[in-house]
């Protein structure tokens, strides 16, 4: 697996900031992902910057799409529609940036009653986006979401049939180990799901709320959700989403998978 780190600690900051605070640290991992979303929303210039900054110093690139009020699982079809366009928007950067994976969230339904209709919504739009992402080269990483309220792919088992049954085999999974642990289904995601696994994201929590800790500074026991990822033969990136910057928590990760 290739370790990385995530653009999330500048989300707030700014793409300048984010550079800034990268380059002390270039050579030291191998992958960035970048939220396109915030102050690091890429356009124009910073599509180029990040472009040339990649090629310079031999990093792959990752590419989160938008994901603040972007619901590709929503009962509303003008709100579907919207929700594709900012994906295919982002697709089309990560295409251009020649990125490895784009990042996604699967949404959101209103009742519990209509989350089988919400699920069924959002394979369709998601299978619209792949057959785009499959002509570009791009693959799809559908990320499993935190236990709120009203959020869809929490649930190991209901993901895995969701992704087996409905969705392009082109969009794998973004395991996101900090919010299957406020839903207890770390393990679970690795039974269900690990041969689904394309990409994780890696942070802590205290078990209840989505924290985005440094590795090692929560409630995971990450000795064991690495081998578990080695078990399941995980080849893709392993990026480091701390609210805080993601140094400390690279080092812990290379330190335990040394």
């Amino acid at each position: 697996m290739r370790l990385g780190v995530s653009s999330l600690f500048a989300i707030s900051k700014g793409f300048s900031f984010l550079l800034r605070r990268l380059e002390p640290h270039l050579g030291s991992f191998e992958v960035l992902e970048v939220i396109d979303e915030g102050a690091t929303r890429l356009a124009g210039a910073k599509l180029k910057e990040l472009g040339d900054l990649a090629k310079t110093y031999g990093l792959k690139l990752s590419l989160h799409a938008p994901f603040l009020d972007v619901n590709p699982a929503s009962l509303s079809p003008f709100m579907r529609r919207m929700a594709l366009k900012h994906l295919s928007r982002s697709l089309l950067k990560a295409a251009k940036l020649e990125c490895v994976t784009l990042v996604m969230h699967g949404g959101i339904c209103p009742h519990p009653k209509l989350k089988g209709s919400a699920y069924r919504l959002c394979s369709t739009s998601l299978n619209k986006l792949a057959k785009q992402a499959r002509d570009l080269g791009v693959r799809l990483a559908l990320e499993n979401a935190p236990a709120l309220e009203g959020w869809l792919f929490t649930e190991a088992e209901e993901t895995a049939k969701v992704m087996r049954e409905g969705l392009d085999s082109w969009v794998g999974l973004c395991l996101d180990l900090g919010h299957a642990n406020t839903a207890r289904q770390v393990e679970a995601f690795l039974d269900a799901a690990g041969d689904l696994t394309i990409h994780v994201h890696a942070h802590d929590n205290d078990g209840l709320k989505d924290l985005h800790l440094t590795p090692g500074d929560g409630s995971m026991n990450w000795r064991r959700v690495l081998e578990r990822l080695k078990g399941v033969s995980f080849r893709g990136a392993l990026i480091v989403e701390t609210a805080a910057e993601p140094w400390r928590g690279l080092e812990r990760l290379k330190g335990l998978l040394n």
